[in-house]
């Protein structure tokens, strides 16, 4: 495609609309499509400014600059918490002097997450970032109160029934996690007490495995032997959770990892130490937010079909262009601007999804504005 057909009718049509939600204004529809007739238009000035002073790096350089393509082509920039997304990922490549090509090469041929960077670079995403972290921050609190609410009973109920149970402060532990957080340069972890919960199973991921071999010195145990099942069972399913904070590059995990909380548990042994505890109706709220949900997982299925078929098609090269080979009796110069034209060429190719993308995104601000009127009526969410 023509670097007129890009500029004009094809690409002018992604113009952004506004679209309402919840009474507020979001610039999603056509936005993603709009940025990337921006990028193009960039790269056609970038050729035509610096024509007969162009070298392969500086190409390069550009086309990663325009297209955030990863450091690493077969770094999934959604995956998990396993690492973290910084702009050193996907402006600069490591150990490429003298090797421009051949990176270009897989840049079009193997980068099978280029759907995702080019969505993320859009912008669009982050029209979530408020809403998804409110809501996520509503639910992490709700988590820490339960597990305050269940340290203070414990203590209360080690006094009154005269147990030699070790007792908790709270504020001394809040202070020794906090300084450990510091020292390890995780000041910025969103929950230290659902972290230090069960730190021991977080540190066997990749993300936290500084903290191997540290004491959480948060003593749950309650030796009263009318308690022997109920605490077994609380123990286990504290070691099943993990808490890996909040990622807005991995919404979804995020709130997976989190509602993997046991509140059940917590609410199963309070009601035994602590009867004045009221807890909420859990199974009613989760009754609740899966009605919510139902429409935009199904539609989440789809597109995650659709960029699961993309992938496999870059990955094995699409039928209409396996067969492309670089023009003969190129330049070096002229053949690194080929390669990115032809990345263009198949960014555009795949221009279908993007307007799915886009609704998705809208869908999920319109779910967490529901979620949270939900968690309010739960006494959750103020």
């Amino acid at each position: 495609m023509t670097d007129k057909e890009y500029i004009g009718g094809f690409v002018s049509e992604g113009i952004s609309d506004y679209s309402v939600i919840g009474g507020q204004s979001y610039a999603i529809k056509g936005s993603i499509m709009s940025d990337l007739r921006m990028k193009h238009i960039l790269w056609v000035a970038f050729k035509k400014t610096n024509m007969g002073e162009l070298t392969v790096p500086m190409i390069l350089k550009k086309a990663q600059e325009l297209l955030h393509v990863p450091s690493t082509w077969e770094y999934k920039l959604v995956n998990t918490f396993s690492q973290a997304y910084t702009d050193k990922d996907h402006i600069e490549l490591a150990n490429t002097e003298g090797k421009e090509l051949e990176v270009l090469h897989k840049m079009l041929h193997e980068n099978k997450s280029m759907i995702e960077t080019i969505t993320l670079s859009s912008h669009v995403m982050e029209q979530l970032d408020p809403c998804t972290e409110a809501l996520f921050n509503s639910v992490k609190m709700h988590f820490e109160f339960i597990i305050k609410t269940f340290i203070i009973a414990r203590n209360e109920y080690i006094d009154e029934h005269k147990l030699d149970d070790e007792k908790n402060d709270l504020e001394q532990l809040d202070k020794y996690w906090w300084d450990i957080l510091r020292e390890k340069g995780y000041s910025n972890i969103s929950s230290a007490i659902l972290l230090f919960l069960n730190i021991s199973g977080a540190s066997s991921h990749k993300r936290f495995e500084a903290f191997q071999g540290v004491d959480n010195r948060l003593a749950l145990d309650i030796s009263d032997p009318k308690l022997s099942t109920e605490m077994a069972e609380f123990k286990k399913a504290i070691e099943d959770f993990h808490y890996y904070g909040f990622c807005k590059f991995a919404i979804s995990t995020s709130y997976r990892e989190l509602m993997k909380f046991p509140a059940m548990a917590f609410v199963k042994i309070l009601k035994r130490i602590y009867p004045k505890f009221k807890p909420v109706d859990y199974v009613s709220l989760y009754e609740e937010r899966k009605v919510i949900n139902k429409d935009v997982l199904k539609f989440s299925e789809g597109i995650d079909k659709k960029m699961k078929s993309i992938e496999t098609e870059i990955a094995a090269g699409p039928k209409n262009l396996s067969k492309i080979k670089a023009p003969k009796d190129l330049s070096q110069i002229e053949l690194a601007l080929w390669y990115v034209d032809q990345i263009f060429d198949r960014i555009f190719m795949h221009s279908g999804i993007y307007g799915d993308i886009e609704t998705r995104v809208e869908m999920l601000i319109d779910v967490c504005q529901k979620l949270h009127v939900v968690l309010k009526k739960y006494g959750i969410s103020e």
